[in-house]
């Protein structure tokens, strides 16, 4: 992917797998919510993430933390790919 020219953010986890208040704490601290409307910023466009049986601690993501998750991403005009394998 980096090939690609993708750039990867490290985003932490808990019990409950993917931290929205640490994802929202990185991009908060990149980016302004201004970026999230300017087509030359390198505000991040998708957030991959795996919310079910994750590897390699097998975490499910609860519906409310899928929520707050996609609430993040919503407010950065971001897309959210989830693989479900």
């Amino acid at each position: 992917m980096r090939y690609l020219g993708c750039k990867f953010l490290s985003i932490e986890t808990d019990q409950d797998g993917l931290n929205p208040d640490s994802l929202r704490q990185v991009l908060s601290s990149r980016w302004s919510p201004e970026d999230a409307v300017n087509p030359a910023s390198d505000l991040p466009k998708v957030l991959y993430t795996v919310p079910v049986a994750g590897n390699p601690s097998g975490v499910s993501l609860t519906l409310e933390r899928k929520k707050e998750i996609y609430k993040v991403q919503y407010d950065r005009y971001s897309n959210v790919l989830a693989s479900q394998s």
